[in-house]
């Protein structure tokens, strides 16, 4: 049955990067730098993951608008 046959072409691979906080974020060329802040994350930051867990919201986003006006991550 398969005598002269060829093997399926198989479609090309792309990378694809993909970061989430609140919103999806495919990483592209035409969004870069993307800069992502360490200090919101819940990992890297023991005070940020604090306010999470205390649902402090708004002194959660604080830590990111200093980094924003700072310019830091």
């Amino acid at each position: 049955m398969i005598r002269g046959k060829r093997p399926r072409a198989l479609p090309g691979r792309t990378h694809r990067a993909y970061y989430s906080g609140i919103e999806l974020v495919e990483a592209e060329d035409t969004n870069r730098p993307l800069l992502v802040g360490e200090r919101t994350n819940v990992i890297g930051s023991r005070l940020f993951k604090n306010l999470v867990a205390a649902e402090k919201w708004e002194e959660a986003t604080d830590i990111a608008r200093r980094q924003v006006r700072t310019g830091r991550t």
